[in-house]
């Protein structure tokens, strides 16, 4: 019997639940549709790219909890395709269905700082770093790094949005909006 004959047997009238409806989130829902799995996909926006190949389709805020509870309902297991998703969505959710990865692959992946100690804890080695709150801190640990460096907001950063280079000791390219919505707190 053909490998994914005995998958598509298996899961058949499945529902996977996906929660972002970015990028990943298609490659999961095309490769979940070759196994014979049916996708329900909860993004906000509703021309995101998941959306065209989804079965089932929430277009709703990641805040509301009626709408997360009938999505919810829908799926047979829910997972998500990046990490920006609030952590009291995750909760809501895991009354209603199983969630995976679990919330505390989330709650370290969603903060910087949080993921670098957690895998230094276990031994993984990570770039050497430092947690950076104001701009005074942020000017003596660049000299660590003889004036080079890229800082990084601890939250809501991805894909090279939320970092900063830093080449010798010149801090222009780090705009007052981030200045102070993450130095100055």
């Amino acid at each position: 019997m053909n490998k994914n004959k005995k998958y598509k047997k298996s899961f058949a009238n499945k529902v996977l639940g996906i929660l972002g409806g970015g990028q990943l989130g298609k490659m999961i829902a095309l490769e979940a549709s070759r196994l014979g799995i049916k996708t329900c996909i909860y993004e906000p926006d509703s021309n995101a790219p998941a959306l065209q190949n989804a079965n089932i389709i929430f277009t709703e805020e990641y805040t509301n909890t009626k709408k997360l509870k009938e999505f919810a309902k829908a799926c047979d297991v829910i997972t998500y395709e990046f990490e920006n998703i609030p952590l009291k969505s995750i909760e809501v959710l895991k009354k209603y269905c199983k969630v995976f990865p679990g919330i505390n692959a989330l709650k370290f992946s969603q903060d910087r700082l949080l993921e670098k100690n957690f895998l230094s804890k276990i031994n993984i080695r990570v770039a050497r770093y430092y947690r950076v709150d104001s701009f005074k801190s942020l000017k003596a640990k660049i000299k660590i790094f003889n004036g080079n460096g890229i800082l990084k907001t601890r939250k809501l950063g991805y894909d090279g949005k939320g970092q900063y280079i830093i080449k010798n000791n010149k801090f222009l390219e780090i705009d007052n909006e981030f200045k102070k919505r993450y130095l100055y707190n």
